[in-house]
């Protein structure tokens, strides 16, 4: 972000929410704005096609709103500070409510909400595995939790061995042990003031790393306090998978070195060699089961997400098209409305028919009828903007959400739609055929209700089947 851009509404670089951006820096990218946030919060705004007017650069209200890292909305007003100069207030909208056993994460929805569903087939609108694995199921101590809880419990017995070491005349145990504890402490505020867990984690993976090495180098406690290695498996939990082997096997190696002649050189250690041939093998036993264990854990977990998306993504959407289903249109409906109420910025409907799709069962079966169904279904898709809401309403019937279009431009993406359905042909065993589509636009008036709108969208699809089928009729019949 430039020096000058955005003008916050908090005065620290990195802001929370609101925050006030110049519209010409909108498009400096997702990492630049995160970074300014502080937050995953703010999703892909940079993309081309979230914006209704290229030339002014302008986001759509409902493309912001359904950004792919989570829900975020523009308030009402433009905001100018110079002639010439526009700004953009940006808010964050309240958690989704979630979907079965309430999955979500701090600040991200597990799935991610997509108006415009990009093809047939539900497994390529699944989240990666990746993005499942950052999600916590209900129930799941949070890692910046447990660490928290850790260090609570590491720093009396820090301090208890400090005043054991100081009271057997061992000062500079004392001091040492009392530094650790120290850093713990240091380590938690900190995460209390940034909330930075990232910077949590490596402070704590790193101070009890070096920690567990000076205990079992200095042999702290008569050597006893080198046990305290078993301790090492909460890596696992904390970190990556791969951090935590990493974390283990350097341990297991350093011990082994330390245990060995040349460690006996280097530090002369104490331990008698069936101490260190029981301590070998029961760590490096003790951190095998551990990532067996951790690793039966994600993958349970992972199942479990895994299968929550999937039952989330049907609840959703029509198995044979990737359309959303009815359901999910009356919410993005609603949804539309409650912006247009706060914005007064208007939204067209689109309600079509696929003519004498009875027809079509009868005289070519109905896998014919699926294919023509899934045809209108992909049109649909080649035709509308990522911001439109698609969904398929009825057994042969579409429903199109067009959020800030005025009923001219609503017309007008009818007639492309119904003009490629017409010039389309589905193979059949006794040739080609084609069909035609009716389509019924309605723009919201007043404050009418979202029933209200649709029943006018559905009598304007009624004129256009009276007048021949293959029509585009508005409501008010000034466009067609």
């Amino acid at each position: 972000m430039p020096a000058k851009s955005p003008a916050l509404v908090r005065v620290s670089r990195r802001s929370k929410l609101p925050v006030l951006i110049r519209a010409t820096d909108v498009l400096l990218g997702l990492d630049a704005i995160k970074n300014l946030l502080g937050s995953v919060s703010v999703g892909a705004i940079s993309l081309y096609d979230h914006y209704t007017d290229t030339r002014a650069l302008k986001p759509n209200r409902r493309a912001v709103d359904s950004l792919l890292l989570g829900p975020m909305q523009t308030a009402p007003s433009v905001f100018t500070c110079v002639p010439g100069e526009r700004f953009y207030v940006f808010t964050q909208t309240p958690q989704p409510k979630p979907f079965s056993i309430k999955m979500w994460s701090l600040t991200a929805p597990l799935m991610p909400k997509n108006n415009k569903t990009a093809t047939m087939t539900q497994t390529t609108s699944s989240p990666s595995d990746t993005k499942l694995s950052q999600f916590r199921v209900k129930g799941e101590i949070p890692v910046p939790m447990l660490i928290g809880w850790l260090t609570l419990a590491a720093i009396p017995i820090l301090l208890f061995f400090a005043w054991r070491s100081l009271d057997r005349g061992m000062p500079g145990s004392a001091t040492t042990l009392i530094v650790f504890a120290v850093l713990l402490s240091v380590n938690g505020i900190v995460y209390l003031i940034s909330h930075n867990s990232t910077v949590q984690r490596r402070g704590f993976i790193t101070a009890i790393t070096i920690l567990f090495t000076y205990l079992a180098i200095n042999a702290v406690e008569d050597g006893s306090a080198i046990i305290w290695l078993f301790a090492t498996h909460h890596h696992f939990y904390i970190s990556e998978a791969k951090v935590g082997v990493l974390a283990c096997s350097g341990g297991l190696a350093g011990v082994a070195l330390l245990f060995s002649p040349l460690g006996d050189l280097a530090f002369d250690s104490p331990y008698s060699t069936s101490f260190r041939l029981t301590m070998l093998a029961v760590l490096g036993f003790e951190m095998s089961t551990c990532y067996v264990l951790d690793q039966s854990r994600r993958r349970s977990k992972l199942g479990l997400l895994k299968l929550a998306a999937e039952f989330e993504y049907a609840a959703k959407h029509d198995a044979l098209t990737g359309l959303a289903n009815r359901r999910e249109a009356h919410e993005q409906l609603e949804a539309e409305y409650q912006r247009y109420l706060r914005n007064s910025r208007g939204f067209s409907v689109l309600l079509m028919d696929i003519d004498l799709f009875k027809f079509v069962n009868d005289n070519h079966g109905h896998q014919v009828g699926d294919e023509t169904i899934v045809m209108v279904a992909r049109t649909l898709q080649e035709h509308s903007r990522k911001v439109d809401t698609l969904a398929r309403w009825g057994g042969e019937e579409y429903l199109v959400l067009l959020p800030e279009t005025d009923t001219v431009e609503a017309v007008k993406t009818a007639n492309r739609i119904r003009q490629t359905i017409a010039s389309t042909a589905i193979k059949t065993q006794g040739g080609s055929i084609n069909t035609t589509i009716s389509v019924g636009v309605a723009t919201i008036h007043g404050a009418e209700s979202v029933d209200r709108l649709l029943q006018r969208a559905d009598e304007a699809l009624y004129r256009a089947k009276a007048l021949g089928r293959n029509k585009v009729c508005d409501f008010e019949a000034t466009h067609g």
